[in-house]
């Protein structure tokens, strides 16, 4: 499986793998339908959930939720995309912002760049920063779920029951550092 997606309401997931995007019911865990594709390499909704994106990569598939008819497609590119972006509130940004502590990357990571990560809000866009990699824009997948286009790092903000965000994990595929835990600071 290359992708998975939960729709806003979190009644289905789609999953991407092979040559399929697959439909699933959350609740039951019944497929609920099989979107030909072209081997997706990532899947979204969007943020009503009435519309499904699949990539391989080169194009976009669009599908409207419940009829699954195509609804779209969006042209070929000559880069190979990663992550499939959607958007979102800007307001919703705002819980994302502050300082974080790396809490388990490896040493040798930490001494030459340091172990924090700055989140800030611009001109409703939200921006990633460490030392490692400078200040860079992260896009939305999901209202939690963010990447960097450049090099496909993933952010997945983490949240309790309550909303309150906690910390972050990140999965440095760019870097060729796999996934790493940072907890929120409590000087917001």
């Amino acid at each position: 499986m290359e992708a998975v997606a939960v729709s806003p309401d979190g009644k289905r997931m789609v999953s991407g793998s092979f040559e399929t995007a697959k439909v699933w019911d959350t609740e039951t865990g019944t497929e609920l339908m099989t979107l030909p594709s072209n081997e997706p390499l990532a899947v979204a909704f969007s943020p009503n959930g009435k519309t499904i994106a699949s990539t391989d990569g080169r194009e976009i598939i669009l599908w409207q939720s419940g009829t699954w008819d195509t609804a779209g497609r969006l042209g070929q590119t000559k880069a190979k995309a990663k992550s499939v972006a959607i958007k979102l509130d800007p307001k919703i940004y705002d819980a994302y912002v502050g300082k974080y502590r790396l809490v388990d990357a490896p040493p040798e990571l930490t001494e030459q760049s340091g172990d924090l990560i700055t989140v800030t809000k611009e001109n409703d866009r939200l921006y990633f920063e460490a030392v490692v990699i400078g200040k860079v824009r992260i896009h939305p997948e999901t209202e939690t779920s963010f990447f960097i286009e450049a090099d496909n790092t993933k952010i997945q903000f983490l949240k309790e029951e309550n909303r309150a965000v906690t910390g972050m994990t990140i999965d440095f595929m760019g870097l060729g550092v796999r996934v790493m835990n940072a907890k929120r600071l409590d000087d917001m």
